[in-house]
Parts: C-alpha cells; structure tokens; sequence
C-alpha cells in the first residue's frame, strides 16, 4: 500500500487519479491550492501561477475569499472520491484566538477534514501560528501541516519547534522536510514526539535515509503533486532505504496511523 501524504488539488481529478492508478498510489492527502499550474499551456502562463505561489508561500497573499474557495473544491473531490482522498483545509494566519476557532469548526471540523494546512509563514511570522497551536491543543488530533522550505530561515523553524514543544498535544508536520536545514532539524526532533518530518521536495537522497534512520515511525511520503511526481519520489524511498519494513511504515503505515485512515 502507498499512501501519498500531500499533495494538492489537481483539475481536472481525473487527471489526478489516472496519475495515482498509474503509479500504484492507494490514497491521497490533499490540500487545497488556489493556483493551477498543472493546466499552464506554456512557460508564460506557468510563470504566472508560479509568482502568485510564492507570494501566497511568502505571506504576502493572504486572502480570506480564495481560501473559502478553494476548501469548497476540496470538500467536492474528497466527497466525490472518499475512498481516495482525505483532506487537510487551510488556515488564514492573522486571526485572533475566536477567530481561529471558529475557522476551525466551520472549515476543518465540519467539513471532515483530518488536518490543518498547509501553513505558509513569512520570515520572522512564527508568532502568528500561535493562535492556531492554542486552538488545536484541546483537540487531540488535527496535525497541523507546515511549509519549512524557503522563505522560512533556520531561526523560524526552530521557533516553531519551540511551540511544538509547549504545545506537545498539537502534531506538527514539517513539511519539505525543513529544505537545505533537514539535518540541523532532524538531530533537534529526535526526542520530539509529536513531531513529523514530510520527505517533498527533498533534494537529496541523504536527508530521506538518515530521517529513516533517526525517527522511522515519523517519516512521510509525499509527492506534493503537481510540483513533483510519484514515481521520483517512490524511487528517492527505494534509493534511500533498504530495510523492507521501514519503506512500508514512510509509504503508507506512518500517515495511515497518524490519521486514522
């Protein structure tokens, strides 16, 4: 069984699905996306989609609207294909404490989502995540999905492990597995339990084999459609590791648990 523990809406979901047939992927985390990249015709339309990404990644989009939206065309797939999907809404940072947990109730909790993300912070914006830690804490459950790649620095994620640690209740997932700082970061959550480390774009096979290593029952595969593919990803695992058991547990075993799917 695989397992792919994040990627994005991809239109049209045919598409999304023949590409999971193709390459033997059982179910999909999703997450919600309000660009498109996957139907770019050409370099300049792919240019486009590519310089909203990195200001919604940045912060510097943040729109309410887009994010209703796009929970409203996740909701749809993950309701049309419930066998192949779960998912994971998304969360606008800058609300206060109600605020965040009234999102949370009508756009996770209500729409059956199993988690929160994904969770784009500026440089030196960890504080505003704050809001969100407090609200799921109670919970129990709701792992909360973030983007350690670029812009973030080594000084953010650590802050953010520092709130996964006085909020132990709340599972994190660093997502991109904390980009070019994956071994700075894996030697620091050893001893973090609640603490999970996503394997998307890693882009070398050393940080999947060493993460296997340290925290094997905490390593997730991802592909993070439509920006990678399945069967790149599949072969990082299959370059990475050797032991049987341990692939079994970062393709599908880790997140099946984790989510209860």
């Amino acid at each position: 069984m695989i397992i792919d523990s994040h990627s994005h809406v991809i239109l049209p979901v045919e598409k999304h699905l023949d590409i999971m047939a193709k390459e033997g992927i059982d179910k999909t985390v999703l997450f919600s996306t309000s660009i498109h990249p996957e139907n770019a015709a050409n370099y300049s339309e792919y240019k486009k989609e590519l310089t909203q990404l990195h200001k919604i990644i940045s912060g510097e989009v943040n729109s309410i609207d887009s994010r209703i939206n796009a929970i409203n065309e996740l909701k749809q797939i993950t309701n049309a294909y419930p066998d192949k999907f779960v998912g994971f809404g998304p969360y606008p940072l800058g609300l206060d404490l109600t605020q965040t947990e009234d999102w949370i109730n009508k756009y996770i909790i209500e729409n059956s989502f199993k988690g929160i993300g994904e969770l784009t912070v500026s440089e030196g914006q960890i504080n505003k995540t704050e809001n969100v830690f407090k609200s799921i804490s109670d919970y129990g459950k709701y792992p909360l999905w973030f983007h350690t790649f670029n812009p973030l620095t080594l000084k953010d994620i650590n802050e953010l492990l520092d709130y996964a640690k006085k909020y132990p209740n709340v599972i994190v997932i660093l997502g991109h597995g904390a980009g070019s700082f994956w071994l700075n970061i894996l030697e620091e959550i050893v001893d973090l339990k609640n603490v999970y480390f996503d394997i998307s774009a890693s882009f070398t096979t050393h940080s999947v084999k060493i993460a296997s290593e340290l925290i094997p029952e905490r390593v997730l595969f991802s592909v993070d459609m439509p920006y990678n593919s399945p069967a790149v990803m599949k072969k990082i695992v299959d370059e990475s590791i050797n032991d049987n058991n341990i692939k079994k547990l970062i393709l599908a075993e880790n997140i099946k648990n984790l989510l209860d799917i």
